[in-house]
C-alpha cells in the first residue's frame, strides 16, 4: 500500500482559518473535491469549496454508515454529512472524539410524553470549558415552557451535584 501523503486538498486554507495551529489527527477525501479533517480541537469539512468548522463538543451524535460511504452528523443546527471514497481511520477518530468530549449524557422521561436528553460536553481545546445541551426525543418540545423549565431544573441539579 503506498503511503499517503501529508498533505490533503484545501490545506493551506484551512490552516489559514484556523491560525496554523491545528494538530491534524487524520483526513479523508470524497467526491467533487469534498475533503473531512479531523483535528484534537474540531472536525472541519469542506464541500462546495466552503470550509465548515464544527468543534466536537457540538456533535451531538453521529458515525459512519457503510451502506452510502458517507461521515454524517447532528449539530443543534441540524444535520450534516459527506461521502467518502476511502475513509480510513477517520469514522474511528470521530467517535473516539465524539467520546472525548462527553463528560454525562442524563436521559429523563416527561410526564406529558416523550423525553429529554442533557448533555454535558467539554471542549477538547486547552480551556475545557462545559457546554451543556438537551435535545428532546418521543415527540417532546423544548420550546414548551414546561419542558424547558424542566431542563434548566435538571441542569442546574446536575452543574451543581457534579461541580461543573
Amino acid at each position: 500500500m503506498p503511503l499517503r501523503s501529508q498533505h490533503f486538498p484545501g490545506q493551506a486554507q484551512l490552516l489559514g482559518l484556523l491560525g496554523g495551529r491545528a494538530r491534524v489527527l487524520v483526513w479523508a477525501v470524497g467526491p467533487a473535491d469534498a475533503v473531512v479533517v479531523a483535528t484534537v480541537e474540531e472536525l472541519a469539512v469542506r464541500q462546495g469549496g466552503d470550509w465548515q468548522r464544527l468543534r466536537w463538543d457540538r456533535i451531538l451524535r453521529g458515525g459512519w454508515r457503510a451502506e452510502d460511504s458517507s461521515l454524517f452528523w447532528e449539530t443543534a443546527d441540524g444535520p450534516g454529512s459527506c461521502v467518502l471514497e476511502e475513509p480510513g481511520e477517520l469514522p474511528i477518530v470521530f467517535k473516539e472524539r465524539v467520546q472525548a468530549s462527553t463528560v454525562m449524557v442524563v436521559n429523563h422521561d416527561l410526564p406529558q410524553g416523550g423525553g429529554v436528553q442533557i448533555t454535558a460536553r467539554r471542549s477538547l481545546d486547552v480551556e475545557g470549558q462545559i457546554t451543556w445541551l438537551a435535545s428532546a426525543t418521543g415527540g417532546a418540545d423544548l420550546g414548551d415552557p414546561d419542558t424547558a423549565a424542566f431542563v434548566v431544573e435538571q441542569t442546574d441539579h446536575l452543574r451543581s451535584e457534579y461541580g461543573l
